[in-house]
């Protein structure tokens, strides 16, 4: 694992998400991130040998998935304030 990220490495991440970080911006993400790279370095420091398997057979207990009846598809659009073709119509809030 890097242990450390640094301005390059945001400017990538910046460029790959088409997300714009000011300068100041930036120098804080790189120190959470390297902040949070140590906490995770410390985790995998962690002696977990003698840690038993039960917690993870507690997950074989979960319920079994059930088909149900759903709710009727035009029931559930009757009230709704803008709807087209069997959907709900939202406002836009993803700008590309």
């Amino acid at each position: 694992m890097k242990n450390n990220i640094t301005l390059e490495d945001i400017n990538y991440l910046s460029e790959l998400s088409a997300i714009e970080f000011n300068e100041e911006e930036k120098k804080e993400l790189i120190s959470q991130v390297n902040n949070i790279i140590a906490m995770l370095n410390e985790c995998a420091e962690v002696d977990v040998s003698n840690v038993s398997n039960e917690t993870f057979e507690l997950l074989s207990e979960l319920r079994e998935d059930e088909v149900k009846v759903s709710l009727d598809k035009d029931e559930v659009l009757k009230n709704a304030p803008r709807k087209s073709e069997g959907y709900f119509v939202v406002p836009k809030v993803v700008d590309l």
